[in-house]
């Protein structure tokens, strides 16, 4: 059963205290890892907040840490952790040079992690590719234009798109930790600026942050369709026909 067909019959069959109990339970724990290793982006696409702010430019190029990305693969070596990774936010992966190395070490570390690169394309040749397949990427999903899209999203009212529509709850958060290039664990893809901010891997653990009441609550509320920081109450998404 999918989440949200789960979470309305939560609704249907237990009191509130008891399924908010059972949703802590199946949202335990994340089950995809975001990590920014650099915020560089050769593209200036409209359907992204790169295209209106500077801080996505080559001359900007902000990277995250080596010792801080292997940190954070060792904390989730620790837990054991099976689901993806995905070393991108709102940059091009295929910049950091240190890319093939950082898979290696994630895949040594996460045998049975899946591990995706998104990119635009345009620096992926046949080599770079084969390089980054042995050192242990198992999918690319590739999007080089508008049209490759389903759905476009105001990331939080960045964007300017006439209609949209609000969600009626979020789980993003719930099963998404996004994780900016300065370690700052951040509310979800969506939050370009690191508006909201719940902890900091270089001077504390993932899973601590991860459990911090506040950071709960956040989760909670989304879930259950309580809109109360200011992106949230902003965000669209405008399918496309």
């Amino acid at each position: 059963m999918k989440t949200h067909a789960l979470l309305k019959e939560l609704k249907k069959l237990v009191p509130e205290k008891l399924e908010l109990l059972l949703l802590d339970l199946i949202f335990k724990r994340f089950m995809v890892v975001e990590v920014e290793t650099t915020t560089a982006c050769n593209r200036r696409c409209s359907y992204c907040p790169n295209s209106r702010f500077d801080r996505g430019l080559l001359k900007n190029k902000k990277l995250m840490p080596t010792r801080l990305f292997f940190k954070l693969i060792d904390e989730l070596s620790e837990i054991n952790f099976k689901g993806s990774l995905h070393p991108h936010f709102y940059g091009e992966p295929l910049l950091d040079e240190r890319l093939p190395g950082l898979v290696k070490y994630a895949r040594l570390k996460l045998p049975k992690a899946d591990i995706t690169i998104f990119t635009n394309g345009d620096l992926l040749t046949p080599k770079i590719k084969e390089n980054l397949i042995k050192a242990g990427v198992d999918n690319f999903v590739i999007k080089k234009s508008q049209e490759d899209l389903k759905s476009l999203s105001n990331r939080g009212g960045l964007l300017d798109y006439s209609g949209g529509t609000r969600f009626k709850y979020c789980s993003f958060p719930s099963k998404f930790v996004v994780i900016d290039y300065a370690g700052n664990v951040i509310l979800c893809c969506n939050d370009y600026f690191s508006s909201v901010k719940f902890g900091n891997i270089n001077n504390e653990k993932l899973m601590d942050i991860w459990n911090k009441p506040n950071y709960r609550r956040v989760r909670r509320d989304l879930r259950k369709g309580i809109f109360n920081l200011e992106i949230c109450k902003n965000c669209k998404v405008i399918e496309k026909n």
